[in-house]
């Protein structure tokens, strides 16, 4: 695991903590803010220590209510364990191997919860109330759709077998992801106003060696865009402004030099290819285990297509698609991509929500504090 950047381990663990807490229980600020509010405005309470607690399982005792057990250490492994295995981050750490910080921070946040529970929701006798009762319904239903797909998936996994030769030919198929060394090339492109002017130019460029001489008949021709690329890199992750579906239309052929002719994004290109070094694969037997994954995948996805179309038949689904015909305007493809908010914009919105939040609380806060003053 790489601890070198500045947030390091303890961080990240602490961020994974965060997002596992707020999906078994909604939003954590959310809760703890109406818990500690609600619980303030009580005058009576009812105490942990009168409940026998369903964290007390066997081992030492690693937190007491009241002087009586509350939470022992086998109840606590199994809730960190848990943690780990819920996200792909830290599945697999072993947690004898977590530094004793990390662990009590755990235990902190987790507590936190435990007496919101316990005293707020007791002495509120919130599990009694219609509210309550139908949220802990829709999660309860959502669980259970979500834990029955689990399982499917974990059976429809459980059928899959590769063969040797379902590897090699997963191999041959997805070479460009198993790259050791990418290639490169140099490439001048020519962007032409029609397809009618780029196949003129095609045929009359067709057998040009070198980049100069192409570059030099391109500059004589009525085009939108002529450019030089020295070295263009097959690796996809490149920085560069080289179009994505030009750079793999480069790379799909070993010869050199080539000119070719493209229809990319509605427009007519010619592109002279040149110097060319092909993407330096890693051996077969030295990345089989992650070929088997590739294979396994693709398999699985074939298997699952599959099964799903034989379900749906067997419960004769039927689609109204009247419901889906409308003479209201509806937002286009692009539309709606630029209608769905992205991680960054989320954020922000939950940022001033929560600062609106805050604003209204220390209003509250000191229209309380006059009124008591008054009195």
């Amino acid at each position: 695991m790489n601890c070198s950047t500045g947030c390091g381990f303890g961080c990240a663990f602490r961020l994974v903590l965060a997002v596992m807490i707020a999906a078994l229980a909604g939003s954590y600020f959310d809760v703890y803010h109406k818990a500690t509010t609600l619980y303030k405005q009580k005058q009576s309470v009812v105490s942990v220590s009168g409940m026998d607690s369903e964290y007390v399982t066997g081992g030492q005792v690693l937190v007491k209510a009241n002087g009586k057990p509350y939470v022992s250490e086998d109840s606590f492994n199994k809730k960190l364990k848990e943690m780990l295995e819920s996200s792909p981050y830290t599945k697999g750490i072993d947690l004898n191997m977590l530094p004793g910080e990390v662990k009590k921070n755990f235990l902190n946040d987790w507590l936190n919860f435990l007496v919101i529970k316990d005293v707020w929701g007791k002495s509120g006798n919130i599990e009694d109330s219609s509210e309550f009762k139908e949220a802990l319904q829709e999660r309860t239903n959502a669980l259970r759709d979500s834990l029955m797909v689990d399982m499917f998936v974990r059976d429809l996994r459980n059928v899959i077998s590769t063969e040797d030769a379902d590897l090699e030919k997963a191999y041959q198929e997805n070479k460009d992801r198993f790259v050791k060394a990418p290639g490169q090339a140099h490439v001048v492109i020519a962007k032409f106003k029609g397809i009618a002017e780029a196949e003129t130019f095609f045929r009359k460029a067709t057998n040009v060696k070198t980049a100069e001489a192409f570059m030099t008949l391109a500059n004589e021709e009525d085009t939108l865009e002529v450019k030089d690329y020295e070295s263009v890199s097959s690796d996809p992750n490149a920085t560069s402004d080289f179009n994505p579906k030009m750079k793999k239309a480069v790379f799909a052929k070993p010869n050199a030099p080539r000119v070719d002719l493209l229809y990319i994004d509605n427009a007519g290109w010619v592109i002279h290819v040149s110097d060319m070094t092909a993407p330096e694969a890693y051996a077969f037997e030295d990345v089989k285990d992650q070929v088997k994954m590739v294979a396994d995948e693709a398999k699985y996805k074939e298997i699952l297509d599959v099964r799903l179309a034989q379900m749906r038949k067997e419960a004769n689904i039927e689609i109204d698609e009247s419901f889906f015909k409308s003479n209201v305007r509806v937002l286009s493809p692009e539309d709606l991509q630029r209608a769905i908010k992205t991680k960054e914009q989320v954020d922000q919105d939950n940022d001033s929500s929560d600062d609106a939040s805050d604003m209204t609380s220390d209003d509250n806060s000191d229209m309380s504090d006059d009124t008591t003053g008054n009195m």
